[in-house]
Parts: C-alpha cells; sequence; structure tokens
C-alpha cells in the first residue's frame, strides 16, 4: 500500500479531537522541517548524489500532488528528494468561498514527517501572506477569509488553534534548495532593483522564521518576478548556481525558460509540470529542458515508476520550453494582488516588480532582431 492510500485528509467528524491530532501532525513536520541534517540557515544544501525531483505551485490540487508522490516513489528510490511548494489557496475552478487547501498541508506534512529529510517544503508567497495575515485576493475571491471559512467548515470551533499551529510550520520552511552541480531552487528571484539585498551568505545566517515580514528581502525573494537575461545571471552569481529552478508565475503549458538560466514550473493543473534532475554532474541546457515532464502526459498513461529510476532517464520530455510562458507585464492584473487596509483587493496598492521578457526575442535570418511590427 503506498502513501497515497495509506493517509487519509479529511478528518471523519470536526471537533477538537481532530483539530488536535492535525496540530501534532503539523507541529511534528515542523520539526522535521529545522532539524534536517541538510539545512544550513535557510537553504536545504543536498549532496552530490543521488536525483531531485521538483515540483511548482500546487494550489490545494491534491490529485496532482498524489500523482507526485507516486512518480517519485520515494520508497523505491531511498536516494531521491522532493521539492514541493506553494501549497495553500485553490485559484483555479472557484466554486464556493470555501478554500479547501489546508488538506493539501496536512497531506504535506504528512510526507515530511513520513519521509523525512528527503522531503523538502518550501516558502511560497501565499504561505507567507497567510503566516503574516497579509490578504490577498484572487480574482476579487479573499483568500485567506476563504482558507479560515475552510478550516473552521472541518474543524469547527477549534480551527483558530489549528491555525497558529499552521504558522509555526510556515515559519520552519527553508526558503531554498541548493545543489553542488549547480542547482538553486526556491519559490521566486528578486527584482534587480532589490539584488544588492539578498545573497547566500544573507540565507545561510538566516534562523528559522526570521525575515518573515513585508521589508525583508526574503519578501521580494518570494514575490517579485524579473526575468531579465542581466538580472538572472546576477542572481544565478550570487547563489553560486548555474541554474534557477523557480516557480511562482502562471505557465498556461506547465513550464517555461523566460532566460537561459530559468527554468519556471507550474504544477496546480492538468497541464501542470515537474522536474526530475540529478545531483551529480554538470547539467547543460539541452539536459534541464529535457528533464521536464507533464504530470499528465499528452498520450499514454501517467509517466512509469520504472522509467523513473534515474534523472537521466524517464518519460518523454516536453518540447518547446521558450514557447509556453506567454505573459506579460499585464500578468499582473491575473495575479494575486495585496488587499487594502479595508480587506478589498487592492487595484494598484502593491505589486511586486514584474520585469517580463518571457519568450525569446524573434530574429531574422541573419539573427537580427526583427524590427516592432514586422
Amino acid at each position: 500500500m503506498d502513501f497515497n492510500s495509506r493517509h487519509k485528509v479529511l478528518p471523519s467528524k470536526p471537533g477538537p479531537s481532530a483539530a488536535d491530532a492535525a496540530i501534532a501532525l503539523v507541529r511534528r513536520a515542523a520539526e522535521a522541517n529545522i532539524a534536517n541534517p541538510w539545512r544550513r540557515g535557510a537553504v536545504i544544501e543536498l549532496d552530490a548524489q543521488g536525483d531531485c525531483l521538483v515540483a511548482g505551485d500546487l494550489h490545494g490540487n491534491l490529485v496532482n500532488f498524489q500523482r507526485l508522490v507516486a512518480i517519485a516513489n520515494l520508497p523505491r528510490f531511498p536516494e531521491r528528494h522532493l521539492v514541493i511548494q506553494e501549497l495553500v489557496h485553490e485559484v483555479d475552478k472557484i466554486v464556493s468561498d470555501l478554500c479547501l487547501s489546508y488538506r493539501l498541508v496536512e497531506m504535506a506534512a504528512r510526507l515530511k514527517v513520513t519521509f523525512g529529510d528527503r522531503v523538502h517544503i518550501i516558502m511560497g508567497n501565499h504561505e507567507f501572506a497567510e503566516m503574516l495575515d497579509f490578504g490577498i485576493a484572487k480574482n476579487r475571491r479573499p483568500l485567506n477569509e476563504a482558507f479560515d471559512a475552510g478550516l473552521e467548515r472541518a474543524y469547527g470551533a477549534a480551527w483558530p488553534r489549528l491555525k497558529e499551529a499552521y504558522k509555526e510550520f510556515w515559519r520552519s520552511l527553508p526558503l531554498a534548495v541548493r545543489s553542488r552541480n549547480g542547482l538553486f531552487i526556491c519559490h521566486s528571484a528578486p527584482s534587480r532593483h532589490h539584488l544588492p539585498e539578498i545573497d547566500l551568505e544573507y540565507l545561510h545566517n538566516l534562523e528559522p522564521g526570521a525575515g518573515f515580514d513585508r521589508q525583508s528581502p526574503v519578501y521580494h525573494l518570494l514575490w517579485d518576478r524579473d526575468y531579465a537575461e542581466e538580472t538572472a545571471t546576477a542572481f544565478a552569481r550570487k547563489m553560486q548556481a548555474r541554474w534557477l529552478i523557480l516557480a511562482h508565475t502562471p505557465c498556461k503549458d506547465g513550464h517555461g525558460m523566460p532566460n537561459s538560466r530559468t527554468l519556471v514550473l507550474d504544477s496546480k493543473d492538468a497541464a501542470g509540470c515537474y522536474a526530475l534532475l540529478p545531483l551529480r554532474g554538470t547539467l547543460t541546457a539541452r539536459q534541464l529542458r529535457g528533464a521536464v515532464h507533464r504530470i499528465y502526459p499528452e498520450k499514454g498513461a501517467a509517466p512509469t515508476v520504472a522509467a523513473h529510476g534515474a534523472a537521466a532517464s524517464g518519460a518523454q520530455p516536453v518540447k518547446d520550453h521558450r514557447r509556453s510562458l506567454r505573459t506579460s507585464v499585464r500578468l499582473c492584473s491575473d495575479v494575486e494582488r495585496p488587499e487594502t487596509a479595508t480587506g478589498k483587493p487592492a487595484a494598484q496598492e502593491h505589486v511586486p516588480a514584474v520585469h517580463h521578457r518571457l519568450t525569446p526575442a524573434k530574429t531574422g535570418k541573419k539573427g537580427k532582431r526583427r524590427k516592432a511590427g514586422k
């Protein structure tokens, strides 16, 4: 019997007993986050052995999470690591004022407790917002209020105690995972204006829960979007990495490479993708692109576990990475927005820095850029 079939995510009856069990679970997961032997400050520093399956934003999608856990098959591959992120807030196909993404928080906590230092749940901007009671909205739906309403429906009057335990769990999350062969995995990356504020030494010296406020460099690490080539190169250099593996930006095709150093993954829906990356040996750009797979392949069944015995092999990789992130600065109007002091979504109150060029510039036959309009 696998992990997914062994563990339930919904309490059979709301009430104190179910809440107490959930509180104990997320606190054990928080302790496991902090005690991770790979951890150095806010960064998980992985050794050069095995491989790492990396997922992008999940946003409460239990089915995709369960598929990823099955594909990773951690019991069979003892040198494999799994990185997941952005568990909270359902943002697609919203059908009510209730958000049930608390189920994924608890399922991920169970996974962490079960597999310990091989599962790495990294901080996303939505967990950051929940932890600080920093209201955000999507399509005019207050996400924090919907999350609390879902908790109250499941746990009754005990939900505030559980929410505080969740916050302890979120404070314990690392910000990034880094490998010896040049991978730096985090939720997003700071804009060029905030690059001077953050470097690897800063992250190595962060204590669990430190730096979690709206004035800190951590805020810009989680919220900004700057895919300019020079910004990505500078940030990778500061992280002593070759490749940046990010999430945060919705991707129509589940993935994208907005510049020569950055791979963006989105795992929240039917187009979702993940990357299975080796932790030893230098990765070329072609190998990085070839490491991306769909959670639901376009043809046939999901990739079999046997096909993922090593990161160098696997299911048919996704093609056309640079075609996928067809987004512009107007993306800001579609993503979550902070709320005003009145609780209403802000029209232009604060939008983290966005510097997009998510598709390569078109070139003519001789490699010269075409003029606009041609």
